[in-house]
């Protein structure tokens, strides 16, 4: 099983989209569907984390970007996730969350 480590930027991104959500809405409903969508996609990346990924070879004109892609919530919401079985303990560190509404990477 893998250990699910998030950046700073990547946790920085997640909270403000919930922000953003709660504020557009007046409400804590939406952002509650995206925490249990994030949730949900932790376990199942723990468990089998190229289950339904996308390799991510590039990134516009960033070559060997190396990051794996999955979405959220009927394609909404993006998580791009690094896996490191290089160390003594597995981890899966996930560098952006981002809504694909949003400008791309």
């Amino acid at each position: 099983m893998y250990k699910i480590i998030w950046t700073p930027t990547a946790r920085k991104a997640y909270l403000s989209t919930l922000k953003y959500w709660a504020k557009n809405n007046c409400s804590n409903n939406y952002p509650k569907k995206i925490i249990s969508a994030v949730i949900r996609e932790e376990i199942e990346l723990q468990n089998s984390p190229l289950f339904l990924a996308q390799y991510i070879k590039k990134i516009g004109l960033i070559k060997n970007i190396g990051l794996y892609r999955k979405f959220l919530m009927k394609g909404k919401f993006a998580l791009y996730y690094r896996i490191d079985n290089k160390s003594e303990e597995k981890r899966i560190v996930i560098r952006y969350f981002r809504s694909t509404s949003q400008k791309p990477l």
